[in-house]
């Protein structure tokens, strides 16, 4: 045990007690006990300071001897490898939140207009004008089309609100599109979804890996800042932060993700843990947020422009 942490036997004392727990999450460590006279015990909590020692207490025994107790994050034995040797635990997690968000930002609704050949741009065109005709029918702006003279009804106001929409999808210039009558299915849907069912919100899940680092020493491990606050893709994500490809997961393909700052804490028997979040999104805005490497981008074209 003297060879292991530096201390010539001449120093005198004796090892009372040792023990050793592995804990899969935060990693090994240890506590020592050593007893001999109240000067031995003395040297023994320098030796264990100047080794590491993140926990030290002395007391007399009650029979004329003193002991000594060390902590350390890692396995302080003869047969551990210490701070730099030990390699740290390394702990991979996917979790998962909800959330409300406006309908117009439903990547169903996007994959729908995309097989109609509408990009992003388009549809925010689309989605501008499908509000501005809910709220004049909300408002009351919008009315029954009455006969002048019988008064009977000639178009009901839902049909005024459908030939109000119709009409300003085709006037709109920014859609480049040209809507028919037997093409006003779908625009017409949402109309009716936000206009008369009130839905104008759907619930989104949002998925968020963290890999937790525990170490005992900076000399294993420091944080890192690569790539903070950028738009990554499944791929790099996965290749750099060593995801197994035989884990317990792998990250949804397609999906891009944001990497948030690390975080450095202190933990358990004083060794430090290092948290790297990335939260999921579908589909990030080049107008919000910046690229870390091949990630595509709503809007890029717009600002290379």
């Amino acid at each position: 045990m003297s060879e292991r942490i530096g201390v010539p036997e001449a120093i005198g004392g004796y090892l009372e007690h040792l023990e050793i727990t592995d804990d899969a999450r935060q990693g090994p460590s240890s506590t020592l006990t050593y007893r001999g006279s109240e000067q031995e015990c003395a040297v023994w909590r320098s030796r264990f300071l100047l080794f590491g020692a993140t926990r030290i207490s002395r007391s007399p025994t009650g029979d004329g001897e003193w002991k000594v107790t060390a902590e350390f994050p890692w396995n302080q034995s003869d047969r551990g490898g210490g701070p730099t040797e030990e390699l740290p635990t390394d702990v991979m997690e996917l979790d998962t939140g909800i959330s409300q968000q406006d309908w117009t930002q439903s990547p169903v609704l996007m994959g729908h207009w995309a097989r109609i050949g509408c990009n992003a741009g388009i549809t925010a065109v689309i989605y501008g004008i499908i509000a501005d005709v809910v709220r004049d029918y909300q408002s009351g702006e919008i009315k029954a089309e009455l006969d002048d003279i019988t008064l009977d009804t000639i178009k009901t106001k839902e049909e005024v609100a459908f030939y109000r929409l119709l009409a300003r999808l085709n006037d709109n210039d920014g859609t480049f599109l040209h809507f028919n009558i037997s093409d006003m299915g779908f625009p017409w849907a949402i109309f009716r979804m936000v206009c008369f069912r009130g839905t104008t919100s759907f619930m989104e899940f949002h998925t968020t890996f963290r890999r937790t680092i525990t170490a005992g020493s900076p000399m294993q491990v420091q944080a890192s800042f690569q790539g903070v606050g950028k738009i990554w893709t499944t791929e790099e994500v996965a290749v750099f932060e060593g995801i197994p490809e035989m884990g317990w997961f792998t990250l949804p393909a397609g999906m891009q993700w944001h990497k948030g700052q690390p975080t450095v804490r202190k933990v358990f028997r004083q060794k430090t843990e290092l948290n790297y979040t990335y939260t999921g999104i579908a589909s990030a805005s080049a107008l919000l947020y910046e690229k870390h490497g091949s990630a595509v981008l709503l809007d890029e074209d717009e600002i290379r422009s």
